[in-house]
């Protein structure tokens, strides 16, 4: 049996991400808008929405997008993520305005909510941005959990997630990443 050779690349093994990547990040968007409406499933297309908005998000090509095709569902929901990618950025460095970006990616989030109310990623898009609550203020992000023996947290999103894609990878990451973080800032800094 031959050794599987490792990809370095964000696309990984997915050639028609990969050609997509070159145009998007190049100012064209054509191509991407095609992928994505062929996209023939919900896994693939959160994966591919989450790879391409990383690549672009220090870029206005998908503004320029939503400009043109402002009923685009694919448009929307990258916009989306870019603007939560815009936001975690922000966050992470500290920049100062963090919380302008968190209530644009938090209203993005709801419109592209109710633009494609079938879809995941709008909803894997305010998982992620949980993690910027610290302290859980927003009473959205302390729901008692489903189950005993499990903190509270963002539940009912993970479950409107998990109702449009059940199982799916990215949204059950999120989740873990708002455990993370939310068990760092309340547990106070580490002793040694």
């Amino acid at each position: 049996m031959p050794l599987a050779r490792p990809v370095y690349h964000p696309a990984g093994h997915d050639a028609p991400l990969r050609a997509v990547l070159q145009d998007l990040k190049a100012g064209r968007w054509v191509s991407t808008r095609n992928l994505l409406t062929e996209t023939p499933d919900w896994g693939l297309w959160t994966q591919r929405t989450q790879i391409l908005a990383a690549a672009v998000a220090g870029s206005d090509v998908v503004r320029a997008w939503l400009a043109e095709e402002p009923r685009s569902v694919a448009a929307t929901i990258l916009h989306t993520r870019v603007t939560v990618e815009r936001a975690l950025r922000a966050h992470r460095a500290g920049h100062r305005h963090t919380n302008e970006l968190w209530r644009e990616a938090n209203e993005a989030c709801r419109v592209a909510s109710q633009t494609t109310p079938e879809d995941p990623v709008p909803w894997i898009c305010l998982l992620a941005l949980a993690q910027l609550d610290e302290g859980q203020r927003w009473d959205e992000h302390r729901v008692a959990a489903p189950e005993p023996m499990l903190f509270p947290g963002p539940w009912h999103i993970l479950a409107e997630a998990d109702k449009r894609d059940p199982g799916n990878r990215e949204a059950y990451h999120r989740m873990l990443q708002f455990a993370y973080h939310s068990s760092r800032t309340t547990a106070g800094p580490e002793r040694r």
